[in-house]
């Protein structure tokens, strides 16, 4: 007798177990009893079969078949002595895209040519397949442009495979149910006793009506299906669903289902988990105290939730647990499966990973995949350089020492990216400027200069480099083929007995086979791995073109962004290595993946808004409701809405069904610095006990805060532990504490000193680990490298003055803060812009005898329309930036700001000589852009018998001379105050030193003082009067002489002498993240 019996209950509740007594039952009657056993994913097949052996009582099954939907498609097509040539994912989106080029479309057009559109389409199409939506049904209830495009491209679509005799997994099903109507006996006569369905909570049309048609052939069909009672509109949605469908196509069909409900056999499950159960979103529900059942665990980031998860995780197993009995979901598995390996790395935990790493995502492809792209994107400065200097790579014939050549080279050249800019800026780097406009003072850095000959062989390999990765816009697919082999190169391996070196062919260029086998050995098989599986990749790329060359045009040359396309689609779809087995293993998963799995215990991540339950995704072809009318148009091959398809409501009851001793539940805290909201999920479970708050706060990870010692999972964490509760005077630890000593002596003495080396650096007093020299031999080396021959200048004064350790790392060390050459002028290259237009101006009212006045501001103006427009046109090669698309109104802007400064200059309401200084008589300008201390001509700066006299050196911007007496002028184009006070405490010298050399410039004329004059707000700042503020200029002296002779002796202790508040001693230190001062500041604030 025919009979189909769908087995309803709740999750955990003896389901598979029932199913697997029948099977005994089944073979206890007929030895030679056929089974069919249809499951939905592998790994409950894996699970069933080990589920299978350990309760039955037997050594061997024989005539037992498992099957997914696809390998049962397939199976009774053989059998009808129907099999069909099935596409691979390969071979059906060559199809795909040619359906799209060559389907007139309307509102698709302009997108139809991108790899995303044949993604969606290739989705769509999917999805109504998968619903028994045949295109002459579609195309029916097409209403608008957009619906006719994807119905034209549909019929398209199938209309190839039915001429080309060609089948896809969907249309599998379709002819597979077709093969069971047309043949009622087909299962019958091959003597199958017994279908099993388990583990799903939903079925397409094509499964349900293949599952009705088969029962109606098959003496005995079982169908297991979850079944939450009462509630079914909420978590037990899904599986109303997966009923209702069965239904209907067992109805369609004719066939008879008897709906069964199993008794709950006798739980196992701890209490708390059974609570949570059978109370999860319900109102009002009872509550109860946690007791050890389950878990609430918080950390700020998906990391460190990773991270505190899988240290309870080794708990478990360092309290018995074994790793098979161990199941972790996630529904994020995108963001967690990094810090999962990781982690479970760290702790040496025996973990096997739901999916492999994506073969995207291995360094090997992604080295290859940053190098494919690298013309396209015009030779982008880091990508070229990260490009040489990866491992896989031997740097296009050029050293390390070239590399770092060429690196110093683009960067001086402010080279973005481009061909051209990279091989014109090697040859540029040849000349040998005297100057630098760009900077500051006389603050010059060394030029990275090169010889003619460096040049050349510069210039030759990296020309080389360059055509080697550059790929032909149009090729066959053989030739992109084999260009691309050409570039990951042959792997000439030699034989196993042959212990000669491995030495790549010098005359590639790159050759990544081999880099890989010279690299280091821990990685080597993961990279052959992932070499082969690119090969494959190419391989079936190449198939199936071949295969398909009937359909569409192989043999003519293709685009190389069309090949580029279907080469990362043939990679998207393969992982770096093989599936290795669960078995000694904990299991991390898909949410989706782990549904089925019973586990004793049960980790569960990611319940936080966003993650789980997931957003519904955007469709990117229908709205929610238009795809309720589509199910409306379409009664009997109904669509799901997205909110339907994705119901992680009923994802999560499934999960929380699955453990029997123990689940553990954690979210992140923290987003982007923001607190992150717990999800209706964690909510919902938090709100069923009553010390849930309480036992979060037990063990939750705050900002910042190290694991304590008892949930230490490593060493390292354990010596973490250990030092912070030793430095807060916790005297708990130090049994513990003595333990770890001593058993890991040579850590506890690295700890020890490393803390002892953290605690001098954070000290206010001056020592060895905060600036101060202690070695004698490096002592003398200071004190000679610092004494009357080194030239000093304002800059570096001024860097001492601030901080000693700013100088020594600055100056000394030489030490710069690497950054990416930008479009655009920094803040030095405008200042020096500015200055550049203005000495160009008043130097030819100088040269014409002009004085500065409102009769000679028509002319002043005239000059500066002409001189400024010749250097503005001139500036980007003369100061070495690249002008942004604003350059033009970034020059209106300059000249406009620069014309009210010469309109202030020249009107005498504005005079700041007469009301600043007190000076009267015709003002000219008497020097610009003055040199002192350079060549031959040193300027002595006296600092008194313990010092004597420095050397210093310097170009100031203007003096002016107004009567009998001369005025200094320093442009800042910045908005920071220096007031005179800065002079007194010993923070910046400038305007000190200026007043000095114009003394030795101009020794017989008077000075009246000097000033800063900021070109933003045209006021005078900063100003110093010679006979008003001698005390000023005194104190000022006396910090200097201190200064130098403390660094003299060797010592540059981080000790600004005037830290403001918050930590940084200026505005801006590229070295604050060397020293410990912000720190020990807010410490101190604290």
């Amino acid at each position: 007798m025919v009979n189909a019996h769908l087995l309803l209950a709740p999750v955990g509740a003896g389901k598979t177990e029932f199913v697997l007594s029948e099977v005994h039952r089944q073979f206890a009657q007929n030895p030679f009893a056929r089974l069919w056993v249809l499951l939905a994913t592998q790994r409950q097949e894996i699970a069933l079969r080990e589920r299978l052996f350990a309760h039955g009582g037997r050594d061997t099954y024989f005539n037992i078949e498992f099957f997914n939907f696809s390998d049962l498609y397939q199976r009774i097509l053989d059998m009808a002595g129907e099999p069909q040539r099935l596409l691979n994912p390969t071979e059906q989106r060559l199809i795909l895209r040619h359906v799209i080029h060559t389907t007139p479309l309307t509102v698709f057009a302009p997108v139809a040519h991108t790899n995303g559109f044949v993604h969606i389409i290739e989705d769509w199409i999917r999805e109504l397949k998968q619903n028994r939506v045949f295109p002459e049904a579609y195309a029916s209830v097409a209403q608008n442009r957009r619906e006719h495009d994807l119905s034209r491209l549909y019929s398209a679509y199938q209309q190839a495979l039915i001429r080309y005799n060609l089948m896809d997994d969907e249309g599998q099903g379709w002819l597979a149910v077709e093969a069971l109507e047309q043949s009622p006996s087909l299962i019958s006569q091959a003597g199958v006793d017994m279908l099993i369905v388990d583990g799903f909570d939903q079925f397409s049309h094509t499964q349900s009506d293949l599952l009705a048609r088969l029962s109606q052939q098959i003496p005995q069909t079982v169908i297991t299906l979850t079944q939450v009672t009462n509630r079914e509109a909420t978590i037990g949605r899904r599986f109303a669903t997966a009923k209702a469908e069965l239904k209907r196509a067992f109805n369609r069909a004719g066939a008879i289902l008897t709906t069964s409900p199993i008794g709950a056999s006798p739980t196992s499950k701890h209490p708390d988990l059974a609570h949570l159960i059978h109370n999860i979103f319900l109102q009002n529900s009872p509550k109860q105290m946690i007791n050890g059942g389950i878990t609430f665990l918080e950390a700020p980031t998906p990391t460190e939730e990773t991270a505190l998860a899988l240290r309870h995780v080794k708990a478990l197993l360092l309290d018995g647990a074994k790793p098979d009995d161990i199941l972790i979901a996630v529904r994020d598995w995108a963001n967690y499966r990094k810090p999962l390996k990781a982690y479970a790395d760290k702790y040496g935990l025996p973990l096997v990973l739901h999916d492999d790493e994506p073969l995207s995502e291995t360094p090997f492809v992604m080295t290859l995949t940053a190098l494919l792209n690298l013309a396209k994107d015009d030779f982008p400065r880091r990508g070229v350089l990260d490009a040489l200097r990866s491992p896989y790579i031997n740097g296009a014939g050029l050293s390390s020492e070239w590399i770092d050549t060429l690196e110093a080279i683009s960067n001086h050249q402010m080279v973005l990216g481009g061909r051209e800019a990279w091989l014109k800026a090697i040859y540029n780097a040849v000349h040998h400027p005297t100057e630098d406009a760009t900077l500051s003072d006389d603050e010059a850095l060394p030029a990275y200069t090169i010889d003619s000959a460096d040049a050349d062989y510069l210039h030759h390999h990296l020309s080389a480099f360059f055509d080697a990765i550059t790929p032909p816009p149009t090729a066959t697919l053989t030739e992109f083929i084999a260009w691309i082999e050409g570039i990951i190169g042959a792997d000439n391996l030699p034989d196993a007995d042959d212990d000669t070196d491995i030495i790549p062919d010098d005359t590639a260029q790159l050759n990544m086979v081999a880099q890989a086998r010279l690299g280091d050995e821990t990685w080597l098989a993961r990279d052959l791995l992932v070499i082969s599986a690119i090969k494959h990749g190419l391989q079936d790329l190449l198939f199936a073109h071949h295969k398909m060359s009937h359909i569409i045009e192989t043999t003519s040359e293709m685009r190389w962004d069309e090949f580029y396309d279907q080469l990362m689609d043939s990679l998207a779809r393969r992982v770096s290595a093989p599936r290795p087995s669960r078995r000694g293993r904990i299991l991390a998963t898909t949410a989706v993946g782990g549904r089925g799995l019973p586990h004793a215990h049960v980790v569960i991540l990611g319940l936080s808004e966003g993650i789980f339950p997931a957003p519904i995704p955007q469709d990117p072809l229908y709205l929610e409701s238009e795809r309720i009318r589509l199910n409306l148009a379409l009664p009997d091959n109904p669509i799901k809405t997205q909110a339907e398809a994705r119901d992680d409501e009923g994802v999560f009851y499934e999960l929380i069904c699955l453990p029997t001793q123990s689940l553990i539940l954690t979210r992140p805290t923290l987003k982007d610095g923001k607190e992150w909201l717990p999800s209706p999920l964690w909510r919902g479970a938090t709100a069923l006990y009553t010390n849930a708050q309480a036992h979060i706060q037990a063990h939750k990870i705050g900002i910042g805060k190290m694991v304590d010692m008892a949930r230490a999972a490593t060493v390292d964490e354990a010596f973490s532990a250990l030092a912070i509760g030793l430095n807060s005077g916790d005297e708990s630890l130090l049994s513990m504490g003595a333990w770890l000593v001593g058993e890991y002596p040579h850590l506890w003495h690295k700890l020890k000193h490393s803390r002892h080396i953290e605690q001098g650096r954070s000290q206010k007093e001056a020592n060895r680990y905060n600036g101060v020299l202690e070695d004698d031999a490096l002592k003398t080396h200071i004190s000679h490298y610092l004494d009357t021959h080194y030239v000093w200048s304002a800059t570096r004064l001024n860097d001492q003055g601030v901080c000693g350790f700013r100088f020594f790392a600055k100056h000394l060390l030489k030490l710069e803060e690497r950054q990416e050459p930008q479009a655009g002028m920094d803040v030095l290259q405008r200042g020096s812009l500015y200055h550049a237009i203005l000495e160009a101006v008043y130097s030819e009212l100088k040269n014409l005898g002009m004085s500065i006045s409102p009769n000679t501001l028509p002319t002043a103006q005239a000059l500066l329309d002409h001189l400024g427009t010749q250097i503005l046109h001139d500036a980007p090669q003369q100061f070495g930036f690249i002008p942004t698309p604003l350059w033009e109104e970034e020059k209106r802007n300059i000249m406009q700001k620069l014309r009210r400064f010469i309109e202030a200059d020249f009107a005498p309401e504005k005079d700041v000589f007469t009301k600043t200084f007190g000076l009267s008589g015709e003002r000219k300008p008497y020097r610009l852009e003055a040199r002192f201390g350079f060549d031959d001509h040193p300027f002595w700066l006296d600092l008194g018998d313990d010092i004597g006299a420095i050397r210093v050196r310097g170009i100031i911007d203007r003096i002016d001379k107004i009567g009998a007496q001369l005025v200094v002028m320093d442009y800042k184009s910045g908005s920071n105050e220096i007031k005179p006070s800065e002079i007194e405490d010993g923070r910046n010298y400038q305007m000190l030193i200026y007043l000095y050399a114009v003394r030795h410039i101009a020794s017989h004329t008077p000075l009246a003082g000097g000033f800063f004059w900021h070109l933003g707000d045209m006021r005078p700042k900063g100003v110093v009067k010679m006979n008003d503020d001698t005390h000023i200029m005194q104190k000022g002296m006396m910090h200097l002489a201190h200064q130098i002779g403390a660094s003299r002796a060797g010592n540059f202790a981080v000790d600004p002498n005037k830290p403001p508040t918050g930590g940084m001693c200026t505005p801006y230190c590229e070295f604050s993240k060397l020293c410990r001062h912000a720190r020990t500041t807010d410490e101190d604030d604290a």
